[in-house]
């Protein structure tokens, strides 16, 4: 992930910028994501133990843990299993679960 990270939605510890034309972000801690979504400011990961986990702005409480506080570093999305992919929207995120149904959090600005 490139570029702006005033919430730290590039997972990396920090806010600091990232130019794209010297190199990446790794995302911290995060080594067996499935799937990945971004949206304005954030961005979440399903990962293959079937939990989720998110990261960077979370002002209306997308981030799923249950605060509106910015997290620089991914956070578990909390009382989530069976997930097998995530979406990431307007402060709302959600996930597909391995059973076929979904679960969202958050909320609109």
């Amino acid at each position: 992930m490139l570029g702006e990270n005033d919430y730290g939605q590039l997972g990396n510890g920090d806010t600091a910028r990232v130019d794209p034309r010297k190199g990446t972000a790794t995302v911290e801690g995060v080594s067996n994501a499935s799937t990945v979504s971004t949206a304005f400011g954030y961005a979440c990961a399903a990962l293959e133990d079937g939990t989720a986990t998110c990261w960077g702005l979370n002002s209306t409480g997308q981030l799923g843990d249950g605060t509106t506080t910015a997290h620089e570093t991914p956070i578990a999305v909390q009382a989530l299993s069976g997930v097998t992919a995530v979406a990431a929207g307007e402060g709302t995120a959600c996930a597909l679960i391995d059973d076929g149904t979904v679960s969202c959090w958050g909320g609109s600005r």
